[in-house]
């Protein structure tokens, strides 16, 4: 059966989500979570194989609400004890039940990304400046100058784009949807 999880994780202490020898990663800590509860075995390369995150982060890059999905026989127990088995920077907030060619990767409608600037001193920043710039991104833009060939277009919509002060004013927050 095949299992998709909701993910959120504290990345200030891992080297990105992908796995990387020598590295602790996301990917690497919910692996070892997932054999630590036999729900595949060390064997399996196909199973890890068929491990897939909707989207990567970098070093030190947090993420709330990403995509996980793997395969398993033992889906009562992959739902019951993985958060047991996860460092406490890593926690499975839902999942469901999914196709077996379910990629997380290439089902996901939209992303939103957040980047976060501390308000160290009054007037630091120009925020109706930042806020016209930030404008600018909205809408729909080709994206082939950061992208490698391939069959998909690089084509993309900004849904939005976005700066305001965080609920308790000590960061302003960039946020861009698409």
């Amino acid at each position: 059966m095949r299992l998709a999880f909701r993910v959120s994780y504290i990345g200030t202490d891992f080297a990105g989500s992908q796995q990387q020898p020598g590295e602790r990663t996301v990917c690497g800590e919910i692996l070892d979570a997932i054999r630590g509860l036999n729900l595949i075995s060390d064997a399996d390369d196909d199973a890890c194989a068929r491990f897939r995150f909707s989207g990567r982060t970098d070093r030190g890059v947090s993420a709330r609400h990403q995509i996980a999905a793997f395969d398993t026989d033992f889906p009562e127990r992959a739902i019951s004890k993985i958060n047991q088995k996860l460092p406490a920077d890593i926690t499975f907030t839902g999942y469901a039940e999914v196709d077996a060619d379910f990629n997380p990767r290439y089902a996901v409608k939209t992303r939103t990304y957040r980047y976060y600037f501390p308000i160290i001193a009054e007037g630091e920043y120009d925020i109706n400046a930042m806020r016209d710039c930030a404008a600018l991104f909205a809408g729909e833009h080709d994206f082939t100058a950061f992208s490698r060939s391939s069959e998909r277009s690089p084509v993309r919509e900004v849904i939005s784009s976005e700066i305001f002060a965080d609920a308790d004013g000590g960061f302003l927050v960039y946020e861009i949807r698409g």
